[in-house]
Order: structure tokens, then C-alpha cells, then sequence
């Protein structure tokens, strides 16, 4: 009796896990291609397939994943992605063709779960090894190749790069826009600080 519930365990355990080998969650990726207009993607991912036998294989590249920006009806933020960026690759619960195609509620299509057809991409997934831009723990930094902006804790900016106004820039009520020269925004009759640009 002992060897048969043994037998049966086994017999679970092994169905579960064949299962289980074809549900996809999440895998670190590396963008191959992408397009800016549709905000798609193709990626490689970066972990191989585990099978039971300890053997391992390259998972194929990821073509057409929609990558996800902060982004509402009336804002977006987006920025550039280039080959070789590095992003986290997560995998839908059911197939999304009718719903990237049309938008709004819609029927799953087909039965496949977790598929790896059905992943979307959020740009950032970087490994230790590659060290964050980030200089401290306290400021909000934005930095595109040698262009930054530094949000300071107590409420001051800090930009470093050339600043080119397109229309008014207002400050307590007070025009600044013939008050930039030379790359620096003076105050001007502003309360505050110069800033720096």
C-alpha cells in the first residue's frame, strides 16, 4: 500500500510540474527591437527553460509586446528604448490579441494561459551589477545622457544642460523669459534662488 501511494505522489508531483512548465509570470528581458509609435516590442528573454531532465533551453524572442509608460486619458510620460535595454517581462493570465487590437472588454479567445504570447514589458529591470544613476537616497533625479534634473527635498531645482523656452515661463506672478541667458535662469525679481541650468 505504502509503494502505491508512494507510486501516485510521484505521478502528481510530475503531472504538476509538466503543468506548470508552460506557465510564464515574470522573466528579466532584453529589448531587440522596438517601435516608438505603437510602443511595442521584441524581446529576448534572459532566464532558460528548466526541464525535469536538468537539461536547459534559450526561451525564443518575444515579438510584438506592448511596453508600459506611466500614461492616462490626458498624460504620458515616456522616454527613449533602445536594443540592448534591459526590462522585466511579465506574462497576462489570459490571451491579450483581442484587446491590444480593439481595446475594451473582451472574450479570451482561446483557453492558453500564462502564455509567453501574451507578455507585456516594463522597461528597468537591471541586475545588481549594473549600479543605479542615482547619487543619493533624497533627490528626484532625471538623467538622459548628460542632461539632468534634480528635485532637491527642500523644493529647489537643479538642472544641468542648455534651457530652451518655449513660451512664458511664470513665477510669482513674475515673466522670467527675458531673465534666461547663457544657459542660467536667473531670479529676476523672483522669490528664491537662481537656478542653475
Amino acid at each position: 500500500m505504502a509503494d502505491v501511494k508512494a507510486t501516485l505522489s510521484e505521478t502528481l508531483r510530475v503531472a504538476i510540474s509538466r503543468a506548470l512548465a508552460n506557465v510564464h509570470t515574470a522573466l528579466p528581458g532584453k529589448v531587440e527591437k522596438y517601435d516608438h509609435e505603437k510602443q511595442m516590442a521584441s524581446v529576448k528573454p534572459l532566464i532558460k527553460k528548466l526541464y525535469l531532465d536538468k537539461k536547459t533551453a534559450s526561451l525564443p524572442v518575444i515579438v510584438n509586446a506592448p511596453v508600459i509608460f506611466p500614461r492616462t486619458a490626458n498624460f504620458s510620460f515616456t522616454h527613449p528604448i533602445e536594443e540592448g535595454d534591459l526590462v522585466l517581462i511579465l506574462f497576462c493570465e489570459r490571451s491579450m490579441e483581442k484587446y491590444l487590437a480593439e481595446g475594451g472588454e473582451q472574450e479570451p479567445g482561446d483557453r492558453r494561459k500564462f502564455d509567453l504570447s501574451d507578455a507585456i514589458i516594463i522597461p528597468g529591470l537591471y541586475p545588481f551589477s549594473e549600479p543605479s544613476k542615482a547619487t543619493n537616497n533624497e533627490d528626484v533625479l532625471i538623467k538622459f545622457h548628460e542632461a539632468e534634473l534634480r528635485i532637491k527635498p527642500d523644493g529647489n531645482f537643479y538642472m544641468k544642460g542648455d534651457l530652451i523656452v518655449e513660451g512664458d515661463v511664470i513665477a510669482d506672478d513674475v515673466s522670467l523669459k527675458e531673465h534666461v541667458h547663457s544657459g542660467v535662469a536667473t531670479g529676476g525679481g523672483v522669490s528664491g534662488p537662481p537656478v542653475v541650468v
